[in-house]
């Protein structure tokens, strides 16, 4: 058995890591979809994380990118 506050995870945090899902256009907040009623599946979610290892780049077949708000 380890020692009291041994294991990395309480040294390295790694923060926040941001849903690809926040940047799409179905997205509702709060883990819902416009897509997926009444909330996206765990397996979908799980894989809009990049940088984890459930990751995969085209995870949600009806992701699209919200459209920039930039129109000065």
């Amino acid at each position: 058995m380890s020692e009291l506050y041994s294991d990395r995870r309480w040294h390295e945090n790694p923060g926040f890591i941001p849903s690809l899902c926040n940047g799409c256009e179905n997205w509702l907040g709060r883990g819902k979809c416009k897509k997926y009623v009444p909330k996206i599946p765990k397996e979908i979610r799980d894989k809009s994380f990049p940088g984890t290892e459930y990751y995969k780049e085209n995870y949600c077949e009806y992701r699209t990118e919200k459209a920039s708000s930039d129109t000065e």
